[in-house]
């Protein structure tokens, strides 16, 4: 057996043209070094396996070949592992150690990994020689997790933020190694790695590794899936076929086949709210774009997604995410799996149904136009019949208004009182109620004389009304004074206009019930503003103090000498 290296080391970047998907970072970092601009600490943080310690060492490295090319000055540079090295000891040790020039070559640089697990006391030890290193150092610390690090080490350093590869980046360098090893390959195939790797090219690299070593010369994307635990996306948008159609029972058969081949059925929906994303994407030009597949995958999508509307494919996500939030506390993986596909098999489409509403729409809207007519006729044929003085005539008219009042009781109480309909029902009935009990009668040139005691009573019975119906804020303001007669006018006094405009909105309620109540048409309502009125309000402790104090100073004297606060 010859010597082997895995694919990460063995096509490890040794430029920064090399490293994939940081252009922005290796950019800023090369003209810093063309400039002799470069700090001397530096933060390079960022997911795992985007290239963060193999840009640290280009660096290393590029810093002391940028002035001559012909040396080799890579015992200049030294890595340590934070993780093992985390004590206040090894960074003394470290303090030391960077005092000491380099022997050829102008900088020592020192590549600190994962350098938040860092001890606390370890990260003051270091700070002083961060903040001023010797001329000759160069600090490179980097890490995956920079909410760890103490503030006062971020400070310090020049961040270089790393980002994850893109999907497309990591296929394109996939597919560049295999094509020097001359192994063919399924673009599908080389998507799906690069989906699993999550953004990580070492990870995705060693997937490949695997695959080749499972696939042999061909990689296809049967292979990789059933190798990977993922369900391909083929089968993805067969089943999405069959839950279109309605084929409850047909679809149940791919799950079962699914789970059979050993896929489990968490990833199986996780991968299933993926291809409804696409579907999703498929819906707008600008959106289409963000699908990380081929060319010809991104086909299938389009074309299953145009044989449904965007409200069907909301409405499953919505479902499928929702399954996928509740699976870690389901013991029934596959039921729970099953139930997830039967609701979205049975999800309406929407575009016959619009069609339906509108014809129903249509044919209500004449009915509702003959009814009128009719009504409209009835209406003119009654008139004429009956006459003016006709006192049954208008008994009838009563007794219809109650059967109506009692139909619309029975209406309430035939609806569950736990429902919203319920709420909604006596809403309006609660409203009805109002409405007849203070506007039912129309005005007449009723000029019944009144007095002021008449007055107070149904005011004070219109505050109690608004107060069984919760207007706490309206019974609260009816409270402020007394009304005043004045002839057939009303005064009112309150504190504020604010008080004012609250009880002028009230004012056609209020006035209808007085009018009606008082048997006077002419009555009028008019609000006056008065500072000096007294609030009916409750008053807070240090309030109630400040007016025992007015009637009794001596409180005062007390309260400084016991030291209270009132």
């Amino acid at each position: 057996m010859g010597e082997y290296k895995i694919s990460a080391i063995k096509y490890r970047p040794k430029k920064f043209e090399e490293v994939v998907g940081q252009n922005d970072v290796t950019s800023t970092l090369e003209n810093a070094i063309n400039k002799g601009k470069l700090g001397q600490a530096l933060l390079f943080s960022g997911p795992r396996g985007v290239g963060k310690t193999t840009c640290a060492r280009i660096l290393a490295k590029k810093v002391n070949l940028h002035e001559d090319k012909n040396n080799d000055y890579s015992f200049n540079i030294f890595e340590l592992d934070a993780a093992s090295n985390n004590g206040v000891d090894h960074i003394r040790e470290l303090n030391e150690k960077v005092r000491v020039p380099p022997r050829i070559g102008n900088y020592k640089v020192y590549i600190i990994d994962e350098v938040h697990m860092l001890s606390i006391g370890a990260f003051n030890a270091f700070l002083k020689t961060l903040e001023e290193p010797p001329s000759h150092a160069i600090f490179i610390l980097a890490t995956t997790e920079k909410s760890k690090i103490l503030p006062t080490v971020l400070s310090r350093c020049q961040i270089f933020d790393f980002k994850r590869i893109s999907v497309l980046d990591i296929k394109k360098k996939l597919e560049s190694i295999l094509i020097e090893q001359k192994i063919s390959y399924d673009d599908e195939a080389l998507f799906l790695i690069s989906e699993s790797s999550e953004g990580s090219l070492r990870d995705a690299l060693q997937i490949l590794d695997r695959m080749i070593n499972f696939c042999e010369n061909e990689i296809t994307i049967n292979e990789v899936s059933k190798n990977l635990n993922i369900v391909g996306s083929k089968l993805y948008l067969d089943i999405c076929d069959e839950i279109i159609e309605k084929n409850i029972p047909k679809v149940l058969l791919m799950l079962d086949e699914i789970i059979l081949n050993g896929f489990s059925e968490v990833n199986f929906i996780i991968g299933l709210s993926n291809h409804f994303r696409n579907l999703f994407f498929c819906k707008n030009n600008n959106t289409f774009k963000l699908i990380e597949s081929s060319e010809k995958l991104k086909e299938f999508y389009l074309e299953q997604s145009n044989k449904v509307d965007i409200t069907w494919i909301r409405k499953g996500l919505k479902i499928i995410n929702t399954f996928e939030i509740n699976f870690k506390n389901i013991n029934n993986k596959r039921i729970h799996a099953e139930l997830c596909l039967m609701q979205i098999s049975s999800i309406k489409k929407e575009g016959k149904n619009i069609s339906k509403k509108k014809d129903n729409f249509k044919n209500d809207n004449k009915l509702l136009d003959t009814e009128k007519n009719k009504s409209d006729v009835n209406t003119k044929n009654t008139e004429n019949l009956v006459p003016k003085n006709n006192y049954k005539a208008k008994e009838n008219t009563k007794s219809e208004l109650e059967k109506k009042s009692t139909e619309s009781d029975k209406s309430i109480n035939e609806v569950s009182s736990y429902s919203l309909a319920s709420v909604e029902k006596k809403k309006i009935f609660n409203n009805r109620k109002i409405n007849t009990d203070f506007s039912k009668s129309k005005p007449t040139s009723q000029k019944n004389n009144f007095t002021q005691e008449d007055l107070e009573n149904y005011w004070d019975k219109y505050h109690n009304h608004k107060q069984q119906n919760k207007e706490f804020n309206i019974a609260s303001l009816l409270k402020i004074s007394k009304p005043k007669k004045n002839g057939n006018i009303i005064e009112y006094s309150v504190t504020s206009d604010i008080n004012k405009k609250e009880l002028e909105d009230e004012l056609p309620e209020l006035l209808s019930y007085i009018k009606t109540s008082l048997k006077n048409n002419l009555i009028e309502i008019k609000f006056n503003t008065d500072n000096s009125i007294k609030k009916n309000i409750l008053y807070t402790p240090s309030e109630k103090f400040e007016k025992l104090v007015e009637l009794n100073p001596s409180l005062e004297i007390l309260r400084k000498k016991l030291d209270l606060d009132y």
